[in-house]
């Protein structure tokens, strides 16, 4: 039987990862979760601009839900990845943002 370690690493050739090498990929991680967050809200602005400019009851109703979803899930996430400080604050901009536009159209916090 081989080792975990082993068929893990099987027909890879070079060497363990250095720290540096893990420290800059935690790094490249943390820009990639930020910049995957800001998106998420960005798409939930854009879901309460169509709420807010259409005359369809059940098309507002779905982007009102699918925007309110993209904001917990933003605070759910955020509370889990380690993010740089200027993310955090864009981050946090937006979402004050985000829900200021969801108690406009009727959502309760």
């Amino acid at each position: 039987m081989v080792s975990r370690t082993r068929q893990i690493g099987a027909g890879k050739s070079g060497a363990t990862p250095s720290v540096a090498d893990l420290v800059t990929s935690r790094e490249r991680m943390s820009r990639a979760s930020g910049q995957f967050l800001k998106i998420d809200l960005e798409t939930a602005l854009t879901f309460l601009q169509i709420a807010r400019e259409t005359n369809d009851d059940t098309r507002r109703s779905r982007n009102i839900r699918s925007a309110r979803k993209a904001y917990e899930t933003v605070i759910k996430l955020s509370r889990k990845i380690q993010l740089a400080d200027v993310d955090i604050q864009a981050i946090n901009q937006t979402l004050e943002e985000l829900k200021t536009r969801l108690a406009d159209l009727g959502e309760v916090f």
